[in-house]
């Protein structure tokens, strides 16, 4: 009984993803896309990370022990999205149109929303996200981002 307890206490532990390996995985990717992509996309992408990692390092551990779902507004070439995909059933990347390359996760969902018009919708969810991520996006609004914020607040948990 006590060795059935420690053993499933272990594996609980387990369940969080590890954040070694999702920062490797976020480092892995962005180098990948940079590569891809010539001149300013390029830059683009080396700068992203250098946020990317921070965010990721410093919200990491408010993640739920087991999550299924993520989603990233504002994802441009996804590198966040792509590094997410392992530890997450559902990952969505929101962006007014797909840069995702070729080789994104099946578990990455593209979904087409122009958060810079008026007339904006995000996916109907029936179970909340478990991780929002809305980064370098908020100023790129023409309208109040309330409405916005309004729908991160009730379909995510962080």
């Amino acid at each position: 009984m006590t060795q059935s307890k420690s053993k499933q206490q272990v594996n609980s532990k387990n369940d969080k993803p590890s954040k070694i390996k999702m920062m490797s995985r976020l480092s892995d990717v962005t180098q990948k896309i940079a590569s891809q992509n010539k001149g300013s996309d390029s830059e683009y992408a080396h700068l992203q990370y250098t946020w990317n990692k921070d965010i990721l390092d410093r919200s990491y551990d408010y993640f739920p022990r087991v999550s299924n779902k993520a989603i990233g507004i504002g994802s441009f070439m996804g590198a966040l999205e792509i590094a997410l995909a392992d530890e997450f059933k559902e990952v969505v990347a929101v962006d007014h149109k797909s840069y995702l390359p070729r080789w994104t996760p099946k578990n990455v969902n593209f979904h087409k929303a122009n958060i810079d018009s008026a007339s904006w919708k995000l996916p109907a969810v029936e179970e909340r996200f478990d991780v929002c991520y809305f980064i370098e996006t908020i100023e790129h609004l023409l309208w109040s981002p309330l409405p916005l914020l309004k729908w991160v607040h009730g379909n995510s948990h962080l």
